[in-house]
């Protein structure tokens, strides 16, 4: 149900500014489309000529806080014109516009130029916008000339007049242009796409990705390019070349519709009204101009939210001033302080402030303070990537930036502007900034709770439990260069499901596979005959891969190979040589060895009997060789994860379906009487990971499903972590497992799962076009992470082990858990 609110809109006009009705200003608005509060003279931009803007900010006020309600035209543009946030003004018309308002208390009232308020047209609601006159163009040339031949004009009333640029918005044509996804021509003349990299700019500071991005961010990042005809993503494929051109090109269309203004407020001059017309510059958004390799709007970052806003009175404002404390919301703001220059009643319904205290020079008022303003994004992803959108809110301080999105991975954000104004940084869960979290939360639910938003901000904190810092420059440390370097670059062709141990004291220098060694890295390729190992003195490495080379015969490589055989165990078992996978490695420090679990082939027998993929187990004193410890039982199914809890011991497998030991103190020896053809430990009379996920049509030979989990345990929590065969975009996503129950055949498992970590463009294989994955190996360059594994150091820091363009290289991120005391749910 919408329910419309309606409002009787009889003012009353106020004497206590100091002018009659006669002499109230004339009120001139000029919007600019993606202008950023970045890219002005007057905030130390020194790459443009802007003598327009410049007039009207000397004699008035640039306040360089200025915030938009939404960094996207038509929901911005909903707010200017109706004084309302862009989720409660939808549709506009269930509020009264600033234009019919001033109509109703005796303004002439004229519009020129991008209207472009919600969905709705111009001359569809000439009752509800109060706009007399109203003349819509593509052209700021024609714009700026109408806007002219009105001020030429008499008025028997003050008026109130919107002059409504295109530009600088023609960059998006530009930018698809450069990309080859149009061939469209521009007003006011051409700009070169291929102009002489003499004239561009290097490239911002803050050009860099930031660490452990917003997926509500970067998921529009990774577009393809054209995926809808007005081509989100046309930097897809760009060059720093390009990207430098693409900044020149913005500050060239700045250039353009600057001259449009300089006409405007030129002919204002002319006419002798500048003494008694108040004149307010912004723009409805601004650009990314190549700030963390982003074009155009749609995100929280500064580029594209903070815009110009300037006010100027010719002997009234302050002049010259840069307002750098006021924090202003151009949507909420303007409708206010038009209202109280113009002598009119502010409503009470109007969340936004006058602030004309901040900028005339005599007031009888108190400055304007306030403690932070609020954007809304609502990001359209596209259906080559993510589907569906991402809801998003921010808070902006005087000192901090915060932003939530209700899905995807690290949808909690924030960032210290005053120590990290390019937002690299995000300090989110640094304990340093734990109350400065809990602020910024707090005041998004005060907002939310004053605005009656549907943005449920207790519901989607829940679902936050880790944040994610890649290391190693965000590069990999596992490679198939490790294997070129000795020889046999083959056999680095796949690398996948790493298992990750830091080498007990008791394994003396002289038993590890270097003296330096301290954290072993088990690994796997998905069609070969034998487990490897990497060792590495630190986490980020360098990582050195033990037991191979050219030197080293085939089948006497790695920590358990098979080379061209098979094993023969007792119990009339018998391991194929293709593929020995999927390690999970423990250290037992009670009994002094390193245990490994490992599957074997679909070729594996039993008594003569084709059984399938199947899961065994071995140790080995120092980790170094496991050939002639392993048991001659099968444990269970496929890609085991081993926890204890309670003295008990459980597995996931590869499909998530829980496994039990029936004995955990002798877990490897079978009872008497046992079949050797079956597995010995029990299983889970169902799967619970399953029974909230469907089938995906499409899919061919595989239902979606979540493979290759890894496990840890925290209290009478199992957070798993895995990826899932079949996502349009496989990726590290994580559910929780309350073991609590008691009865492990009634765990059950939170849906839906919880993103950790997505692919980044690289090596990662982020920037390639996304497909739903099936089961089996990995295709060569594909859009997925895979495999991951999660493991604690003696200090308590986490890690997360996984693997990039599908089975291409392991990578290593630091986990960061949200505290449970910083959760205000």
């Amino acid at each position: 149900m919408v329910l419309r609110i309606c409002f009787l809109l009889v003012f009353v006009f106020m004497a206590f500014i100091g002018f009659g009705q006669d002499q109230r200003p004339n009120i001139l608005v000029i919007i600019t489309d993606q202008h950023s509060g970045k890219v002005m003279t007057q905030t130390g931009y020194v790459h443009i000529e802007t003598p327009g803007i410049d007039k009207i900010a000397d004699q008035g006020v640039t306040f360089t806080r200025s915030y938009v309600t939404y960094p996207v035209c038509m929901s911005s543009r909903r707010s200017i014109m109706t004084g309302m946030m862009p989720s409660k003004a939808d549709p506009p018309t269930d509020f009264p516009s600033i234009g019919g308002v001033l109509a109703q208390n005796g303004y002439e009232r004229a519009y020129d130029g991008k209207w472009h308020v919600g969905s709705t047209e111009i001359d569809e609601v000439i009752d509800w916008q109060g706009f007399k006159r109203y003349k819509e163009s593509v052209t700021d040339s024609t714009v700026a000339r109408w806007s002219r031949d009105y001020l030429k004009q008499e008025h028997d009333k003050p008026f109130f007049l919107v002059t409504s640029f295109i530009n600088p918005h023609n960059i998006c044509e530009f930018a698809r242009n450069m990309s080859g996804l149009r061939n469209q021509g521009y007003d006011d003349g051409p700009i070169a796409l291929d102009v002489d990299t003499t004239y561009c700019l290097p490239l911002p500071s803050n050009f860099p990705i930031p660490e452990n991005e917003a997926e509500g961010i970067s998921a529009r990042r990774n577009q393809d390019p054209g995926d809808e005809h007005w081509g989100a993503n046309p930097h897809k494929s760009w060059t720093p070349v390009d990207w430098r051109r693409y900044m020149y090109g913005y500050d060239r269309f700045l250039e353009k519709v600057d001259a449009r203004v300089e006409e405007v407020y030129d002919e204002l001059a002319k006419q002798g009204l500048l003494e008694n017309t108040i004149i307010i510059y912004t723009s409805d958004h601004g650009d990314a101009h190549a700030a963390h390799q982003l074009t155009q709007k749609m995100s929280f970052y500064e580029e594209s939210v903070n815009v110009p806003f300037v006010v100027s009175w010719k002997g009234k404002t302050k002049a010259g001033v840069i307002e750098e404390e006021t924090l202003v919301s151009n949507g909420l703001d303007l409708y206010p302080t038009i209202l109280k220059m113009a002598g009119i009643e502010i409503p009470d319904y109007l969340p936004g402030q006058d602030i004309s205290a901040n900028f005339l020079k005599d007031s009888d008022q108190s400055s304007v303070k306030r403690d932070y303003v609020v954007t809304e994004l609502y990001q359209k992803v596209l259906k080559s990537n993510t589907p569906g959108r991402f809801k998003g809110r921010m808070v902006l301080t005087k000192k901090f930036k915060y932003f939530l999105f209700d899905q995807g991975a690290n949808k909690e954000q924030l960032f210290d502007l005053e120590n990290d104004p390019g937002e690299l940084h995000p300090v989110t869960y640094d304990p340093a900034y734990h109350d400065d979290l809990l602020a910024c939360r707090v005041k998004l639910k005060e907002w939310v709770a004053i605005q009656n938003d549907d943005f449920d901000v207790d519901s989607i904190i829940k679902t936050v439990r880790y944040s994610v810092k890649r290391l190693n420059n965000g590069q990999p440390i596992i490679t198939q260069k490790l294997f070129s370097e000795l020889g046999v670059a083959e056999e680095g062709e796949n690398i996948n499901g790493p298992g990750v141990m830091r080498i007990p004291e008791w394994i003396s220098p002289a038993n590890r596979a270097h003296p330096d060694a301290e954290y072993y890295c088990y690994f796997a390729h998905h069609d070969s005959a034998y487990i490897r190992m990497a060792w590495a003195s630190e986490i980020e490495g360098p990582w050195h891969l033990y037991n191979v080379g050219e030197d080293i015969p085939l089948g006497e490589r790695g920590v358990l190979d098979l080379g061209d055989d098979v094993i023969r165990l007792d119990n009339g078992i018998v391991i194929p040589n293709n593929p020995l996978a999927s390690p999970d490695v423990h250290v037992d420090g009670e009994n002094k060895r390193i245990i490994l679990y490992f599957h074997s082939g679909a070729s594996t027998y039993v008594k003569g009997e084709k059984i399938g993929q199947r899961t065994y187990v071995s140790y080995s004193p120092f980790g170094l060789d496991f050939y002639d410890n392993i048991q001659p039982v099968i444990i269970g199914k496929t890609y085991f994860r081993v926890f204890e809890y309670k003295n008990e011991l459980y597995a996931l497998t590869n499909d998530g379906t829980p496994l039990k030991a029936l004995d955990p103190a002798d877990p490897w020896t079978a009872p008497a009487g046992f079949d050797f053809s079956g597995t010995l430990w029990e299983e889970h009379p169902g799967n619970p990971f399953q029974e909230d996920i469907t089938n995906i049509a499409g899919i061919s030979d595989s239902e979606l499903r979540i493979r290759h989990p890894s496990v840890r345990l925290v209290g009478d929590r199992l957070h798993v972590f895995y990826s899932r065969r079949g996502d349009l975009l496989e990726n590290i996503q994580m559910s929780t497992v309350d073991l609590s129950v008691g009865d492990w055949t009634k765990w059950d498992v939170s849906y839906p799962p919880i993103k950790i970590l997505q692919t980044n463009p690289g090596w990662e294989g982020g920037d390639l076009t996304p497909s739903a994955s099936e089961r089996g190996s990995a295709p060569e360059d594909v859009n997925q992470l895979r495999d991951p594994f999660v493991f604690e150091d003696r200090d308590g820091s986490l890690y997360l082990f996984y693997t990039g363009r599908g089975e291409d290289a392991i990578g290593v991120a630091k986990l960061f858990e949200v505290p449970a005391n910083i959760d205000l749910c």
